[in-house]
């Protein structure tokens, strides 16, 4: 019995040596499939915030990263824009481009899709656009006495 004993070791470490071998031959393609390909895009990250507000007759370029199993950004990615609101007359969209053009007050959502992947939707708000000031610039002097009135107005309290 005590003669038997080291050859049972000795099978003992070569079998447990013979499983972890299979037993890595099995984790890495597993892996693999769990995993899949590095490349393939997992991901869509909005660039810039999820809601946005622009004036009437102004653009707004919406931009989306494409990301990949591995972390990486494919700039060549062929993601398309969709406002997912209907009824929205206020707000043009460039499906292929993701740009936006507010035409009319309104607002709307819209998102980007991959493949079967979404972007998180965005809120474009189309507000009227502020009237712009006729008034006439100051002149120089105006602004430099202005300047002058102030610093001495801060001498005067020291």
């Amino acid at each position: 019995m005590d003669r038997a004993r080291p050859l049972v070791s000795r099978l003992a470490r070569r079998l447990r040596a013979v499983l972890s071998l299979s037993a890595g031959a099995l984790v890495a393609p597993a892996c693999d499939t769990l995993l899949g390909d590095p490349d393939r895009v997992i991901a869509l990250e909005l660039v810039g915030g999820t809601s946005r507000t622009i004036a009437v007759g102004d653009t707004l370029q919406l931009v989306v990263r494409a990301i990949t199993a591995a972390g990486d950004s494919v700039p060549d990615a062929p993601v398309v824009w969709s406002l997912l609101d209907t009824g929205v007359v206020g707000i043009r969209l460039e499906s292929l481009t993701g740009r936006v053009i507010g035409e009319a007050p309104d607002t709307g959502r819209v998102r980007a899709s991959y493949e079967n992947l979404h972007s998180d939707p965005v809120k474009i708000t189309v507000v009227t656009a502020a009237p712009t000031s006729h008034a006439p610039a100051a002149p120089d002097d105006a602004i430099d006495g202005l300047a002058l009135q102030t610093r001495r107005h801060e001498a005067a309290r020291r």
